[in-house]
Parts: structure tokens; sequence; C-alpha cells
């Protein structure tokens, strides 16, 4: 049918970007993945990002500079972003499939934004200027449970879920200073590891992380020739680190009871046997 206002046969091998928007999102994404799933034409490897706010349609239609297509703009922008900044996280076709049908562990994906006039943004005005009127921005990560869209993580708690999954590849922290002031810390290696054991008949999950950076700025009275003050910084980080993971952990127990972390995969590579009698009721034991 796409022929008959398409002068050639769409090819989907090219597809780079897949948005879901937000009303499909929260009555469930499967059917809508399997033909794509499916279909041999496609490679698995687009991302697969949720509109929020906003339809689908409004994010593919702005015009953007520095890409003529927009889904160019899309898929090069996340790409660079979850390499630099621990907040978005670019899950592909494939990933996504992986993560909706494994037990223990549920499925999240980057949400996408329309900052600005969406009038404007469609138009060619929105590329004449400096300031453009409309912009695309990627904003924080969705939630899922089963394949339903439950909701969204604040920016801290999306990072703090990229700290936890071992999905931080560098990133900026933001810390105070041993007495007043603040400083930057760039992260530019940070390894985490989940492991998953029962313990006394309860399943109980350790979270190893390691973490290595520069200072990137300092905006009060510290000296950074003095090894104490570098471990006085490494403490006040490590104590913030520490303070994200486990309220973003908090949320999930509590707001949204979803294991996006793979915490059942976890206790399930560790004790399957165990793993085997609580899974029907893990959603009550996360």
């Amino acid at each position: 049918r796409m022929t008959k206002v398409s002068p050639r046969k769409i090819y989907p091998g090219h597809l780079q970007m897949l948005i879901s928007g937000e009303e499909l999102a929260k009555e469930g994404i499967g059917e809508s993945l399997d033909l794509l799933a499916r279909d041999w034409e496609l490679r698995p490897d687009f991302y697969v990002v949720v509109a929020k706010d906003v339809t689908a349609r409004e994010i593919l239609n702005v015009t953007t500079d520095l890409e003529s297509i927009p889904a160019s703009k899309m898929f090069a922008g996340l790409k660079v972003s979850e390499k630099a900044w621990a907040g978005t996280y670019g899950v592909t076709l494939d990933e996504l499939i992986v993560d909706l049908i494994s037990e223990g562990k549920e499925a999240v994906l980057t949400g996408i934004q329309l900052a600005g006039n969406k009038q404007i943004g469609s138009t060619q005005q929105n590329i004449e200027s400096i300031s453009k009127p409309a912009q695309i921005k990627y904003d924080n990560l969705a939630v899922f449970k089963e394949d339903r869209l439950m909701g969204w993580l604040t920016e801290q708690d999306s990072r703090g879920y990229s700290g936890i999954t071992n999905s931080v590849k560098s990133t900026v922290t933001s810390i105070s200073c041993p007495n007043e002031g603040k400083s930057t810390i760039e992260v530019t290696n940070f390894h985490s590891k989940i492991e998953g054991n029962i313990v006394h008949g309860k399943p109980e999950v350790n979270i190893h992380t390691k973490a290595e950076g520069k200072v990137g700025e300092v905006r009060c009275k510290i000296d950074l020739k003095n090894p104490e003050a570098i471990q006085e910084l490494e403490k006040i980080y490590e104590k913030e680190a520490t303070r994200i993971i486990n309220e973003t952990i908090d949320v999930l127990q509590e707001e949204y009871q979803s294991d996006i972390f793979g915490f059942g995969e976890a206790i399930h590579r560790s004790n399957p046997e165990e793993w085997n009698q609580i899974k029907e009721n893990w959603d009550e034991e996360f």
C-alpha cells in the first residue's frame, strides 16, 4: 500500500529509529513489535525509544540542521549521548525483545521529547535561526512491566540505573567539597557487577561498583596537591553514588514494582532451583 504514494518500494533494512507513542506503550508494545522482529529484511540494530508528552508523528516531523533526516539526527544523538552521559540508554530491537521475554528482568527504553513550538518545528524556519524554536531532546528512562509502560524515571534515577547495570561509559558528577562549594568529577571508567544469592531462604543481591575519574572543576578552597584532599573527594563521591543507587532501587521497588535491573536474573544464575520456586512471585520478592 505504501507504493501508492512512494515512487519506490520501502526497504526496511535502512531503519535507524523506531519511535513508540506513549499511548501505545501504555497499552503494550508486544504485538506491534512482532512483525518487526520476524521480517527478514529488517536488521535488529535500530534503536527503540518512547515519545514522551508528544506523538511519534510530531517527533518525526521536526526539521533538523546537522542532519537532513530527523531519524539520522536521533540515531547519532542517542549513540553519542549514552557514551558521554549516564542518563540515556540506547536499546536496540533485539536487546528489547530479550528483556521482554527474560525471566527476572524488565525492559527500559529512553524517552524522547519535543521542546519548544511544535508548529514551527516542522517548518524550514526551525533551522534558520541559531536559537531553534523547537528541538528534539532525549529525556529520561521509561520503565516497563512485561510490555507495558509503567512510568518514567527522573534524571537522577536514570543515572542510578546506568550505574547499577554497568551501562556507564563516561559521565560527569557534581559533588560537594569537604567544607563548602562544589567540585565536578569526570568519571572515565565505571564498572558494576550484580551478584545474587539465597540467604536463609530469602533472595539477596549485592552490587559491586568501582569508579575511576578525574577532577574536572573546583569551585571551593581545596589543595589538590594534598593526597588527603583527594581521598576526601573520593569519599564524598562514593557517598553520593551510593545514595543515588539506593534511592533508584527504592523507587523501582516501592513505586513501580518492576525489576529493570535484572536482580531476578542474578538469583536465577546463582540459585536456579530456588529461583524456580520464587519466580512466580518475583514481583513481591523484589
